[in-house]
This record gives structure tokens, C-alpha cells and sequence, in this order.
């Protein structure tokens, strides 16, 4: 996924009325944060998740869109819908993406990032719907916290637009090609905990999408797709900024609930992620968006450490 997660509290208090008047209807027929969040978990055409999760970020920005009340938001679906005319197969038989050198590999780089967008949408406004009422540590949580997710979903709504339009744009679409839905899978492996969501899916996943990315942008620079290599690295700027919306919102609440951040992010992990976290990392991009080696070196096989062969750039964090 990618985009500027700086929420800045926009949204009402849950239960609080806050205008005078009704809230606006979008042209989803939704009133409501909440309600948007089921809408487009419910919707299977991509194109339409997009739409949607743009528009409901329009009347967040305009403060015409209420969270909603927890009582009567629909619960999240186990898996969201999605296009029919995509085969979706087991992980790693998906198919190789290839090295950027043909137009076919090109393609199927470009098909597996507009893939991976597709799927963040989605996982943006399962964040936002699935621990209202659970798995969140006992914790309110705050109006700016819907909103840095929400700019995040609308983030990647842009980033899928972008990869679609550019599938189109070589002879392809999106769909064309295999896909698998194991981020999703393992995103369901922390639905009962908010902590643990942060944690492997917005930092550890995000940030191995840090890692990769200089390196496809590369790729497809040497390919002769300029334009693609371009569109790749406006969205990693992007990026960086939902690593920073996943740490940002760990250490609230491990601040909240009186437990030490990183300690915590260690036993998480360790439990929660299957294997060790694999060097070598994008020190620069990490250190941006606050996610410094502290979190995450101590993760690694020692094997992992002694490759390593330069340190990071010097960036102090907090715990």
C-alpha cells in the first residue's frame, strides 16, 4: 500500500452529533465512517472500492462525514469481495513477476502492484471498522485514528487507479493474470487484536515494501519504463507515510495501556509473524517513517545480522 497518513482529528467523536443539520449522503447512499467501511468491504469491483474510499475522504476532509455509532456498525466480513474474473490461486504459484527485461514482465510487476493496492484498500477499512468495539486493548480510540486511516485508504485507492490505468494503458487489465490473497489471509491471522494488525501488517508487511521497491523501481528504469519507474516512486514517497501511520499508532496504544513499545513489538512479532525478518532492509525509508533498527534488528537470524554490511543513517527514536 502507500500515502500521507497525518490525520489531524477531522471526524466527530463517536456518539457526538457535532453539526447542525444531517450528515451528507455520499453517492454511495452512506452517512457514516462506518457505514462507508462496510460499503466498500462489500463491494467487489475494484474501480468502485476506489471511488468510493475517495469520495468518503472528500466528506472526512469537508467534515461532513461522521464516524457513526459502534453499536450499529456492521461487522467486517472475513473476507471482503472482490472481481470474479480474477483467478486466484495459492501462494507462490502466482507466478514469477521477472525482471523487468520484456513488456510481459513488466506487466506482471505492474499487475502485482496494482494487486497488492487493491487489497490494501481494503485492509485500511478493515483497520478502521474491525476494532471498534474489540480487540482494542479496552481503548476509545480517537477520531484522528479514523482519519489517518481513511487518508491511508485513499491513498492506495489512488495508487490502484494508477496501476490499472497504466495495465491499460501497455495491452493489459487488471485481472489478466494470477493473483493470491495471502496478505489478506494474514491479516485474518490478527483479527482479534488491534496490537498485533499494527504490528505485522502495517509495519512489518509495509515496511518489506519499503525494502523492495528501489530495487523494482530499478528494474523497470532499465527496462525502458520510465513512466512506470516514475509512478513507483511517487507511490513509495507515499509509502513511507503508512509505515509511519502503523508505529505512530502502536506506540499510542502501548502508551496508553502502560507498556513499553518495542519490547512489545518483539513479542508480537515473534509470536504472530511466521519466520525470522529478512535483511536486507531499506535503513533510509524505515528510519523516515520512524520504524529505526531498534525494532526491528533484534528480529533477524544472526545469519541476517552478519550479512548486513552498512549501518543505518543515524536516526534517534523514542520509545
Amino acid at each position: 500500500g502507500g500515502g500521507r497518513a497525518t490525520g489531524d482529528g477531522r471526524g466527530e467523536d463517536i456518539k457526538s452529533p457535532g453539526r447542525s443539520g444531517p450528515a451528507t449522503r455520499g453517492g454511495g447512499g452512506c452517512t457514516t465512517l462506518f457505514g462507508y467501511a462496510a460499503a466498500v468491504l462489500k463491494e467487489p469491483d475494484l474501480r468502485q472500492k476506489a471511488k468510493l474510499t475517495l469520495e468518503a475522504y472528500q466528506l472526512w476532509e469537508k467534515k461532513q462525514l461522521p464516524l457513526g455509532d459502534p453499536a450499529t456498525a456492521e461487522p467486517p466480513p472475513d473476507k471482503p469481495a472482490r472481481p470474479s474474473n480474477c483467478q486466484v490461486v495459492e501462494p507462490g504459484k502466482a507466478g514469477k513477476r521477472g525482471r523487468g527485461g520484456s513488456k510481459a514482465s513488466r506487466i506482471a510487476m505492474i499487475h502485482s502492484f496494482a494487486h497488492i493496492e487493491s487489497y490494501a484498500i481494503d485492509l485500511s477499512w478493515d483497520i478502521i471498522i474491525r476494532f471498534v468495539s474489540q480487540g482494542n486493548e479496552g481503548l476509545k480510540l480517537p477520531s484522528e485514528f479514523y482519519g489517518d486511516w481513511l487518508k491511508v485508504a485513499a491513498d492506495e485507492a489512488l495508487h490502484f487507479n494508477i496501476w490499472a490505468d497504466r495495465l491499460i494503458e501497455l495491452g493489459s487489465q487488471y485481472g489478466a493474470l494470477p493473483v493470491h490473497d495471502g496478505l489478506w489471509h494474514s491479516a485474518m491471522d490478527s483479527k482479534d487484536s488491534l496490537l498485533a494488525r499494527l504490528a505485522v501488517i502495517h509495519m512489518v508487511h509495509e515496511a518489506r515494501g519499503l525494502d523492495v521497491t528501489p530495487k523494482s523501481e530499478a528494474r523497470l528504469r532499465s527496462g525502458g519504463d520510465k513512466k512506470s519507474a516514475e509512478l513507483l516512486h511517487q507511490i513509495y514517497v507515499d509509502e513511507i507515510t503508512h509505515v509511519t501511520a502503523g508505529v505512530k499508532w502502536f506506540k499510542y496504544m502501548c502508551t496508553k495501556t502502560e507498556q513499553k513499545p518495542i519490547p512489545r513489538f518483539h513479542e508480537i512479532v515473534r509470536k504472530r509473524f511466521s519466520g525470522n525478518l529478512k535483511p536486507p532492509f531499506n535503513d533510509e525509508a524505515r528510519c523516515k517513517a520512524g520504524f529505526t533498527k531498534e525494532w526491528y534488528m533484534p528480529l533477524i537470524s544472526r545469519g541476517g545480522q552478519r550479512s548486513i554490511a552498512r549501518s543505518a543513517p543515524k536516526c534517534g527514536s523514542k520509545q
